[in-house]
């Protein structure tokens, strides 16, 4: 793995602002998928030919219920809390029995260890201490990517943590059976991915 260059990093920062507000405009925003192959698209076509998706399951813990954690309490022995401040937790893909599995996805290069998921926002709990907009992150360690049962915690700023479960994902491929994924109608992949292109163009030539 290596690290990534200024100009990388500048495409990530820009994806990250971007994507996500162009494919709402397009799609709403109950649009994961599509939001993860337009961020595809779009970094492919500046370059970055060697990302891809990644299934996941997505546990969100808002900072009461992560510093529990931290002190090495297993997450399924803390109590979530209703009260105002206490601990809390979302999930995305989670799997339901007798439902299909969907699951969540995120985008990463493993060949600089980015990490995005732009679709977080439809997490996003203010009320529990959960203020979600899209990020980006390098994992230092590339075993994730590679692992299929990998699980991986990442701190966010705030004090709130995800944790990235890819043992739990039934099907890998599940994804590509959304039409979400397939942006349907087909044209709406295309024009939001060239509302978005045109708007990181613009971002990195200022």
């Amino acid at each position: 793995m290596r690290e990534p260059t200024p100009e990388e990093i500048a495409l990530y920062d820009a994806v990250t602002r971007r994507v996500r507000p162009a494919v709402i405009d397009v799609f709403g925003p109950d649009s994961t998928f599509a939001t993860c192959k337009i961020a595809i698209d779009v970094l492919r076509h500046f370059g970055v030919d060697t990302v891809q998706p990644y299934p996941i399951v997505l546990a969100v813990f808002n900072k009461p219920f992560a510093d529990e954690i931290r002190r090495g309490i297993h997450p399924t022995k803390v109590t979530r809390s209703d009260a105002p401040g206490g601990p809390w937790s979302v999930g995305l893909g989670t799997p339901v029995p007798g439902q299909p599995f969907i699951g969540h996805l995120v985008v990463g290069d493993p060949t600089t260890g980015f990490l995005a998921d732009l679709a977080i926002d439809r997490v996003s709990r203010p009320e529990r201490g959960l203020s979600l907009t899209p990020y980006w992150k390098i994992l230092p360690d590339p075993a994730w990517f590679a692992d299929p049962r990998a699980f991986r915690p990442v701190d966010l700023d705030g004090g709130a943590m995800l944790l990235l479960d890819r043992l739990n994902v039934r099907d890998p491929l599940a994804y590509q059976q959304s039409r979400n994924w397939h942006g349907e109608p087909a044209g709406d992949i295309r024009s939001a991915t060239d509302l978005a292109i045109g708007h990181i163009a613009s971002d990195l030539s200022a």
